[in-house]
């Protein structure tokens, strides 16, 4: 029988996909959307998941998680497209999640938003006419 894997509402549902070796949930289909951290803790372990997903990197520092037996596996990202270009470290840590563990899942920072604008040469330069010819609009000479 599959492990009960419970996604917290940080992280995004595409993981039930790659997570397919697990019995996953979404907190949203629990009926848990809006819930904080320690009720959710304590309303998973009483429903027997095993293990949850989060982006929240506080809640280690949040939660009194001495005691607890739920696994969580917390990723440093809930950026879609940078977890299913590489969702090996979170199936990883999902499949050696053991009673009460915790476990961080590592990614590279996401790109910037606009950061595509300005890859090529041509592009700054572009960007450099463009910015220039709207500030010589403005130009006072006397």
């Amino acid at each position: 029988m599959p492990r009960l894997l419970l996604l917290d509402e940080s992280v995004p549902a595409g993981l039930r996909g790659i997570l397919t070796a697990f019995d996953v949930r979404t907190a949203p289909d629990m009926g848990w959307a809006g819930i904080s951290n320690g009720r959710l803790l304590d309303l998973a372990e009483q429903a027997g998941f095993e293990i949850m997903v989060t982006a929240d990197s506080n809640i280690r520092a949040q939660q009194r998680l001495a005691g607890r037996e739920i696994a969580l596996v917390v990723l440093t990202t809930n950026h879609w497209d940078t977890i299913k270009a590489d969702p090996d470290g979170v199936v990883a840590a999902c499949d050696g999640a053991g009673e009460g563990s915790y476990t961080v899942v590592r990614f590279p920072r996401p790109p910037r938003v606009g950061a595509a604008r300005f890859r090529s040469p041509a592009s700054r330069l572009s960007h450099s006419l463009s910015v220039s010819l709207f500030l010589r609009q403005f130009s006072w000479s006397p």
